[in-house]
């Protein structure tokens, strides 16, 4: 299947590299994974689906579906069940961590691209209200 690749550097600094809000530290809180609405009904770019492909990763891919939008062009949503085909609570990769109150993300190599940015600067106030630790350690 081809797809037209778009180039995305929204939130990436002068280098290329991610950017993440201002003295983020993940605590492993699960929070992004847990609550955001954005998490749960993903939109994966080309680049997210190539990876995934080149990794032989059929277990991620089958969770996502493709939605022809032109000409060899598809939009990537997910997380939807490979079974039933109905849509997840939540990211199908992210684990409790046995005897602890945190959790991990089995795919944290390969996570999409919308994973790998968050949290965006713009969102640190939202993501602190909504229970996100990544900031408690500056208040020590």
């Amino acid at each position: 299947m081809k797809c037209k690749q778009t180039k995305n550097k929204h939130n990436r600094d002068s280098a290329g590299k991610i950017r993440h809000a201002e003295g983020f530290l993940c605590k492993q809180c699960g929070n992004c994974c847990k609550i955001y609405y954005d998490v749960k009904e993903i939109s994966f770019t080309y680049r997210d689906f190539e990876r995934f492909d080149k990794s032989g990763r059929q277990d991620i891919i089958d969770y996502i579906v493709a939605i022809p939008v032109g000409r060899e062009r598809y939009l990537y949503e997910g997380w939807f069940s490979p079974t039933t085909g109905d849509e997840v609570e939540r990211c199908p990769w992210l684990r409790k961590l046995p005897h602890k109150d945190a959790y991990k993300c089995r795919i944290y190599e390969l996570r999409p691209d919308v994973c790998r940015k968050y949290p965006r600067p713009e969102e640190k106030e939202k993501v602190i209200g909504d229970g996100c630790r990544g900031w408690d350690h500056l208040d020590d």
